[in-house]
């Protein structure tokens, strides 16, 4: 049985996010059809977050895109806050002080729902889900000096999505989640001797050893308790009954998809591709028509949606996607064959997990990726760096 199943994520702060979290729907923006559709100078930024929050760029103009807060931000307000956190100031921020500023959010924030999209707003407001926990987190640590990010994934087990933040020390970046205070470690204990991963590091798998460590079990409380040190996660702590958050992190790092929060104009179209005992499968046909690959409104659903036919930058934002297969270790191509006059020539791949990528080939309304496969699940970005493409389809094909 083959299957292949698409979801439109759309990051960023946009209406109608569900309790808080991203969730699964159509954009409603109608981007430009057109083969030529212009490429605003300001959408390439926004692609760049998106890319370099997977690639784990520590490149100076990176590090100070992730430096500056968001427009709108109320610094009065973030100044409030670290002022009693730490009433001599912060000259020279590190990990003992996000670890405190986590703790922080962690605690004063009720988890509740809210529609503030400003890390300012959601302090002020007092209560957030998981995106709003890390927008206030984010926006605290870079008024220190330090840049952050909101890094998210989607479709996994027990959630539609989770939100969670890096922040930028150490020459590295490192992975916190500040809904419920927890962080990775590479050794058992916490003893100032190992290192927190980042993002990347935990969804490529490359640290098996990550130990999760909360800093309380006091969380959502309205008040801050100071000065607990950090714990290894409890098997048995459990989110409001349904779940332990030892399951959900290993459904979040073993099945999601990860995908970036950076502007409003930038989606991840995760893509999960099961090839069952087929040697072959396609999304839409080869006809020149983009509609079997969009997939078809019927009775007020999308039963089969695929989301929008659009690969790269265009008038309405960036497009990329996130591509998991699931198939017996082997020798795979993927195709994705444009519409004339689409601008694929910059495409590219990020390698995440159990992917290694041998080649690729340009043809004139196409572009083809070799890749072996070295479990039963790999997971790769598929980015347009410098155009705009219009999808004709997808095909798969085991090759050997």
């Amino acid at each position: 049985m083959k299957k292949i199943q698409i979801w439109v994520v759309v990051a960023g702060c946009l209406p109608g996010i569900v309790a808080g979290f991203l969730g699964c729907h159509r954009a409603d923006v109608p981007e430009d059809k057109s083969e030529t559709a212009a490429l605003p100078a300001d959408s390439i930024p926004l692609m760049e977050h998106a890319f370099t929050s997977l690639e784990s760029d520590t490149h100076p103009e990176t590090l100070h895109l992730f430096s500056v807060l968001a427009p709108g931000e109320n610094t009065d307000i973030l100044d409030k806050t670290l002022s009693t956190l730490f009433p001599d100031g912060v000259t020279d921020p590190g990990e003992t002080e996000i670890l405190l500023l986590l703790g922080y959010v962690s605690q004063t924030l009720k988890l509740a729902s809210s529609n503030r999209h400003l890390g300012s707003e959601v302090l002020v407001e007092g209560h957030a889900y998981c995106y709003g926990m890390a927008r206030a987190f984010v926006a605290l640590c870079r008024r220190t000096g330090m840049p952050a990010r909101v890094n998210s994934v989607h479709n996994f087990e027990y959630m539609q999505a989770h939100n969670m933040a890096e922040v930028y020390y150490d020459g590295n970046w490192h992975l916190f989640d500040p809904t419920y205070g927890v962080f990775f470690y590479d050794k058992e204990e916490y003893n100032g001797t190992g290192s927190i991963p980042s993002a990347r590091a935990l969804f490529s798998g490359s640290v098996p050893d990550a130990h999760p460590f909360m800093l309380s079990e006091l969380l959502w409380t309205g008040q801050h308790v100071p000065g607990g040190s950090p714990k290894p996660l409890s098997d048995d702590f459990r989110y409001r009954n349904a779940f332990t958050l030892r399951q959900l992190y290993d459904q979040v790092f073993s099945k999601g998809f990860p995908f970036i929060v950076a502007e409003n104009r930038v989606a991840s179209f995760p893509i999960l591709i099961e090839m069952g005992a087929t040697n072959t499968l396609s999304i839409g046909a080869v006809d020149g028509r983009t509609e079997d690959v969009e997939g078809r409104r019927e009775n007020a659903s999308y039963p089969r949606y695929h989301g929008e036919a659009y690969l790269g930058l265009g008038s309405t934002g960036g497009r990329f996607h996130t591509i998991s297969i699931q198939a017996a270790p082997a020798r795979y191509k993927i195709t994705y064959h444009f519409m004339r006059g689409s601008h694929f020539h910059a495409l590219d791949t990020i390698e995440l997990r159990d992917i290694i990528v041998e080649q690729s080939r340009l043809d004139d309304t196409s572009w083809s990726l070799w890749f072996r496969l070295q479990s039963e699940e790999g997971l790769f970005l598929v980015i347009n760096r410098t155009g705009l493409a219009v999808l004709d389809a997808i095909t798969v094909d085991r090759v050997e």
